[in-house]
């Protein structure tokens, strides 16, 4: 795949969305819902946010997996239009990331950002 990549440690982070659309396609197991890894119990848990159709969120849970895979946390997906009280909270905002009840980044979700605030808060 040609294109321009941010490094960061031994991971390449996608530059735009045309490659955050390239690396879906060729990992799609990037995109499928997750609600636990293999480290065990007592990790932290991320609540994502999300709804259907919502091209922002897709690219949202590429980087949320990514970062997953880097630092061990688990992702509970909620999809906000099963619910009237999360459309009503997260509708404009979506994607959310959430963490011990403080929201750490919604709609544009970018890597170094959302890195950031979870080394932050998981340390």
């Amino acid at each position: 795949m040609v294109g321009l990549y941010l490094v960061l440690g031994s991971c390449f982070v996608p530059y735009n969305n045309q490659q955050m659309y390239q690396v879906q396609k060729q990992h799609p197991n990037l995109t499928q819902p997750t609600t636990k890894t293999k480290r065990g119990n007592n990790m932290k848990q991320v609540i994502f946010y999300t709804r259907t159709q919502c091209g922002l969120c897709e690219d949202a849970k590429i980087t949320l997996k990514l970062l997953q895979d880097e630092m061990g946390f688990s992702i509970e997906e909620e999809d906000i239009d099963k619910s009237d009280d999360l459309t009503e909270r997260f509708g404009l905002m979506i994607p959310v990331v959430e963490l011990d009840g403080e929201i750490l980044q919604y709609g544009q979700i970018d890597y170094f950002t959302l890195s950031k605030r979870l080394h932050e808060k998981t340390r």
